[in-house]
């Protein structure tokens, strides 16, 4: 019989590796490209990630005025309030991974919580919400 204290940390780990992958799935073939071809050397690394966050800033930048041109004159403001709230929420959420005792993964980390914010935000919009 499997004792608990081993049960539920291991429940725990595969929710955190599957949730982990799941948002990674999500980032572009260019960048696993760019990733394999970095040598896991980290300029090279925060490199590709600034690419990817300049394509995904792009698509949400699409959704965002698709998402704006559906809905109801009376609702836009909301939309703009609502869309300078969260990007100042995932700046503000994503700063917490990078600071200057962090060293270079803080900056990799800061970069993987932007993309997969704005990956979230992106799919938010297009799905109306």
């Amino acid at each position: 019989m499997m004792k608990k204290w081993f049960y539920y940390p291991m429940v725990a780990a595969f929710i955190l590796l599957t949730s982990f992958n799941i948002a990674f799935a999500d980032y572009s073939k260019e960048f696993d490209q760019c990733i394999d071809t970095s040598g896991a050397y980290s300029p090279a690394v925060v490199k590709c990630m600034n690419e990817e966050l300049s394509k995904r800033d792009k698509l949400l930048n699409t959704a965002y005025k698709q998402y704006m041109a559906r809905i109801q004159d009376f609702r836009k403001e909301d939309l703009r309030k609502t869309q300078r709230l969260w990007i100042q929420y995932r700046d503000a959420k994503c700063d917490m991974f990078y600071h200057s005792e962090s060293g270079s993964g803080g900056l990799e980390d800061l970069h993987d919580c932007l993309i997969t914010e704005t990956i979230q935000r992106t799919k938010e919009l297009n799905e109306g919400w």
